[in-house]
């Protein structure tokens, strides 16, 4: 059984401009359907469907937990090694942990 009624398919199929993931979401909650449906949906009714556009990596310079480590040990003074296992650490705590110290420091 379908969770869509032929009123439905013949609203998806009447759409002038073409569908996306902003109109996909519009139609899905008014109609108490997820998203991921209606574009399927309208994929398989082989209408015309723009996804949304992925962000994309600037190719910046990427800073790695390593990284983070070798600063924190500078503004500490102390031995990289000695701290090496704070590598493992997720880098959302690091960075924290860097700012915080930073504070200390300033005052």
């Amino acid at each position: 059984m379908s969770a869509y009624t032929e009123k439905m398919v013949e609203q998806l199929r009447n759409k002038a401009e073409g569908w996306n993931y902003e109109t996909a979401t519009s139609f899905a909650q008014s109609n108490g359907l997820s998203v991921r449906s209606v574009i399927s949906k309208i994929k398989s009714e082989k209408l015309e469907y723009i996804p949304k556009v992925k962000a994309i990596s600037t190719g910046g310079d990427k800073i790695t937990k390593a990284d983070i480590v070798a600063a924190l040990a500078k503004s500490l003074g102390i031995h990289v090694d000695t701290i090496d296992g704070l590598a493992k650490a997720d880098s959302r705590s690091l960075n924290y942990l860097i700012k915080a110290i930073g504070s200390l420091l300033e005052k």
